[in-house]
């Protein structure tokens, strides 16, 4: 599942991540494509291009990142719970199939499990 979860992952970064952060720079943060192809060819920089393309990854960096942290800590908190009610569930399985069955088979549960 784990690997899964990642191929999605990078998948999503890869052909959303990218084109996110254009978008975002030239539409709500005033990257300028023209000035900064003429800064690159003169060896200089444009400030407000750089902060453009910063506020850009931080939008699109954060909020997702917030949501799998409010996610992990969810399930930090559910495991717990989780394996407390799955170790209930098969110690009950243990306990009835033992009173259930004959001697025989029961001291050998009991000798496996041991």
């Amino acid at each position: 599942i784990l690997a899964w979860e990642s191929a999605l992952e990078s998948s999503v970064a890869a052909l959303a991540g990218n084109a996110a952060v254009g978008f975002l720079a030239q539409t709500f943060f005033g990257y300028n494509l023209e000035e900064a192809k003429k800064k690159f060819h003169e060896g200089g920089s444009d400030p407000n291009n750089a902060h453009a393309l910063g506020k850009a990854i931080a939008i699109t960096a954060v909020p997702p990142w917030s949501i799998c942290l409010v996610c992990y800590i969810v399930l930090h908190w559910a495991y717990r719970r989780d394996k407390d009610r799955l170790a209930r569930s098969v110690g009950s399985i243990g306990s009835s199939s033992c009173s259930s069955s004959s001697g025989s088979s029961s001291g050998s549960l009991t000798s496996a499990k041991e």
